[in-house]
């Protein structure tokens, strides 16, 4: 079964999104490449608000707060195990529409990437203080037999510790970054805390970062997160 360009587009930024490091924010510099999101142009049942969680954990008005105006059209995407994504758009007629979109994963499955971003830490010079680098190796070791028997606050401490080796204050659970999603920036969010990885992403042709963009997606996370927890997700 062959997929349209957009389901494949909607598929990459979904994995990048939970394999995404803990950036430090709002620095643009060396971010993490997503591939382009294609057209939106192709009909598809999936995802819908009836069969994905993601598309309950924010409001039209929430999604207006960001962006200024209504994004309402749930974009094409195909099913990613084990990843629950929402991506509205303000059009289907765009290759680079205003989108926003939610993705939420068990801590445990983002944890399945920590390897790979120790490793990129440890390339890159990041985590050079003694004792945050025995932690990095610690959770490398600790992952060698997969993440699935970790524990909600063991899961989440690595999100922190990765963050705190790149410069942010010890046991954050929240991160920044702006990266490339297709040929615009992107303002993205992420969060793990009680036993769920929770990212927010906005994005629009000529966004620019600021304090105020900032606020806002760091905002929405947490509002979709704490409605992640309401909901059960995961159990």
């Amino acid at each position: 079964m062959r997929h349209s360009p957009v389901v494949l587009g909607t598929i990459a930024l979904a994995l990048a999104v939970v394999l995404a490091g803990c950036s430090r924010g709002p620095e643009p510099a060396e971010p993490r490449k997503v591939e382009p999101i294609q057209t939106a142009s192709s009909p598809s049942a999936n995802p819908t608000p009836e069969d994905s969680i993601a598309c309950k954990l924010l409001s039209d008005k929430e999604r207006r707060s960001i962006a200024g105006e209504n994004i309402k059209i749930v974009s094409p995407a195909a099913p990613v195990k084990d990843i629950d994504q929402c991506r509205w758009v303000k059009t289907l007629k765009s290759a680079a529409p205003t989108m926003v979109q939610v993705t939420v994963t068990p801590a445990q499955v983002w944890a399945r990437s920590v390897p790979a971003q120790v490793d990129s830490a440890l390339r890159s010079g990041r985590g050079t203080n003694t004792k945050v680098l025995d932690q990095l190796l610690a959770a490398k070791k600790k992952l060698r037999h997969g993440s699935d028997k970790l524990s909600d606050k063991e899961a989440c401490g690595m999100f922190s510790l990765l963050a705190q080796s790149r410069g942010l204050r010890k046991n954050v659970t929240s991160t920044l970054a702006f990266p490339p999603i297709g040929t615009q920036i992107g303002a993205q969010a992420r969060l793990c805390s009680d036993g769920i990885y929770a990212t927010v992403t906005y994005a629009e042709i000529g966004l620019k970062p600021s304090s105020a963009l900032s606020q806002a997606v760091l905002r929405l996370v947490k509002i979709a997160h704490a409605r992640a927890v309401q909901l059960n997700y995961g159990d």
